[in-house]
């Protein structure tokens, strides 16, 4: 069972994955958050952190979170379905906020207002369907966590996201990625964020006799 924070107590985690050297091939390992029970569908969950480790030489692969949430408009690269976010604004649990297109066609964001409690919501008010991502604050841009595809005029995304972060053995995808063909393979860590240390470290490695991998905490002797 996850330890969870309060929602609205601001925190950081960071995450720093080891490989010892024994790998036999170069090995990419990626790293994603869950999809959320919504009032809106299609979602999918967006690449969070990819990295390779080498053959046969140690590695390492850090990844950094914190939970101020943000809603973003996002340009996606039609070819590779990466996220860049355009524009964005920072919620916190209990709040609301539109997004609106000016009369000089740029979009923005309104200022939160109450909400929804234990949620967060974001409502189109611009007259066409549009793209809409769910993400956590970072420099210089917010990272993105899940996506919400093709959302109608007048229409709410209500979200109550919990950080389930999961670990795949995979190169199916990149950095900033939408996921909309899921994963192939089946997760070899799974955590709820703020259950984790501020600093985790944690070790990969490969059982020479079965070939299976394994993601854990670091043992100290």
């Amino acid at each position: 069972m996850f330890q969870i924070t309060p929602p609205n107590v601001k925190y950081h985690r960071a995450i720093s994955i080891v490989e010892q050297g024994d790998l036999p091939n170069d090995t990419t390992l990626m790293l994603s958050f869950h999809t959320v029970d919504n009032t809106f569908k299609p979602q999918y969950s967006v690449c969070w952190v990819v990295g390779t480790f080498p053959a046969n030489r140690p590695g390492q692969m850090p990844a950094f979170y914190n939970n101020q949430l943000v809603f973003v408009y996002p340009n996606v690269d039609p070819e590779t379905n990466i996220v860049y976010p355009q524009t964005w604004r920072e919620v916190d649990i209990g709040q609301k906020t539109s997004l609106e297109k000016k009369e000089d066609g740029v979009h923005v964001f309104t200022t939160p207002v109450a909400g929804q409690q234990g949620a967060v919501v974001v409502e189109n008010k611009t007259e066409e369907d549009r793209d809409l991502v769910l993400g956590f604050a970072s420099d210089p841009t917010p990272t993105p966590i899940l996506y919400f595809d093709a959302v109608s005029p007048d229409a709410d995304v209500l979200t109550q996201f919990t950080p389930i972060v999961s670990a795949y053995v995979t190169s199916q995808y990149q950095q900033g990625q939408i996921m909309k063909n899921g994963v192939e393979v089946k997760p070899i860590w799974t955590a709820e964020m703020s259950s984790l240390k501020e600093t985790t470290v944690l070790i990969f490695s490969r059982d020479k006799t079965t070939g299976e991998f394994y993601l854990g905490p670091a043992v100290m002797i």
